[in-house]
């Protein structure tokens, strides 16, 4: 979700509202098992925070906390809908992943995805190999499955 809030000529700084842009992490890249980390902007010359009620916060999505948050990072690590704590997420998720014609769409939306990811980093110049170290797949099968997807 984006807000955008932006200011008059001659007004000042101080009449714009608090913001946070909050990131969801899949990983504690800080390592420090918090629920999240929040940053301010700073001016490094000066050394300064700058209070400019503009703010950064990185939730763990690691946390596994007995509380909201917590609750929250389990469900959205869950393959199976049915684990899920929070009622609207569970239906929605239920929704996409039980649902045959639900299902079957985004499997070839999946598909597609794949094939156009695949396709443009081959155009890209990545090598059979390169792909096939990433991908941890043989190399004749890298080589099988660009074939497969040429144009007849």
């Amino acid at each position: 979700m984006n807000d955008y809030q932006g200011l008059k000529s001659g007004e000042e700084h101080k009449t714009l509202r608090e913001n946070w842009v909050v990131f969801l992490t899949k990983k504690d890249f800080l390592k420090q098992n918090e629920l999240f980390y929040t940053y301010e902007w700073f001016n490094r010359k000066w050394k300064r925070i700058l209070h400019t009620k503009a703010h950064i916060r990185f939730v763990n999505g690691e946390y596994r906390g007995d509380d909201a948050i917590g609750r929250l990072m389990h469900d959205f690590h869950c393959t199976n809908p049915d684990d899920m704590f929070y009622d609207e997420l569970r239906e929605a998720v239920s929704y996409f992943k039980k649902e045959p014609e639900v299902v079957n769409a985004m499997c070839e939306i999946m598909r597609e995805f794949e094939r156009e990811s695949r396709n443009k980093e081959r155009e890209e110049g990545m090598s059979y190999e390169k792909i096939a170290r990433i991908t941890n797949q043989s190399l004749s099968k890298v080589k099988s499955v660009f074939k497969a997807q040429q144009p007849a």
